[in-house]
C-alpha cells in the first residue's frame, strides 16, 4: 500500500494545501482549488513513472489554478476583494511570479521542477522567482 500511486499522492495533499493557502490567501479558496485538483485525478496510476508524484500533483493544481476554473475561484470570493483593498503593495506582481516564488521558497522545488510545474523555461522561472522580492525591496526604499 505505501508504494501505491494513490498513497503517494495522498501524502502530498497537506503540503499542497499549504501552498494553495499561501497562494489563495484563504483556506476556502485554496480548498476549492484542491478539490478540483483531486477530482481531476481519475486514475492516479496513469502518472508518469519518471517524474515524482509530488511534482505531478502540483502540476495538476497549477493547471487548474491558472485556468478558467482557478480564475473563477479567485474572483468570486468576498475575501479576494478585501485582500485587494488591504494589500495593494503586491497586487501588481503576476500570479506566475507568486507561484514560482512560493514553489521555491515554501515548497523547496528546484528550478527545473518549477519550470515543469508551471510549463515555463528555466530563464522564465529564475526571473519570475525574483519579482516578489524585488517588488518588496523597492517599496521599502
Amino acid at each position: 500500500m505505501p508504494n501505491s500511486a494513490e498513497w503517494q499522492l495522498k501524502r502530498h495533499v497537506a503540503y499542497l494545501r499549504r501552498y494553495a493557502r499561501a497562494l489563495a490567501g484563504e483556506q476556502e479558496r485554496a480548498d476549492a482549488a484542491i478539490l478540483m485538483t483531486l477530482n481531476s485525478l481519475t486514475k492516479p496510476d496513469q502518472f508518469a513513472a519518471d517524474v515524482g508524484y509530488r511534482e505531478q500533483l502540483y502540476t495538476r493544481f497549477s493547471r487548474i489554478w491558472n485556468g478558467p476554473d482557478g480564475k473563477a475561484i479567485r474572483s468570486n470570493s468576498a475575501s479576494a476583494r478585501r485582500e485587494q483593498q488591504i494589500d495593494r503593495s503586491l497586487a501588481d506582481v503576476p500570479s506566475l511570479a507568486k507561484q514560482a516564488f512560493l514553489l521555491c521558497a515554501m515548497e523547496d522545488f528546484p528550478d527545473y521542477a518549477i519550470a515543469r510545474i508551471l510549463s515555463l523555461d528555466l530563464q522564465q522561472v529564475a526571473s519570475l522567482k525574483e519579482m516578489p522580492f524585488r517588488k518588496f525591496v523597492s517599496q521599502r526604499q
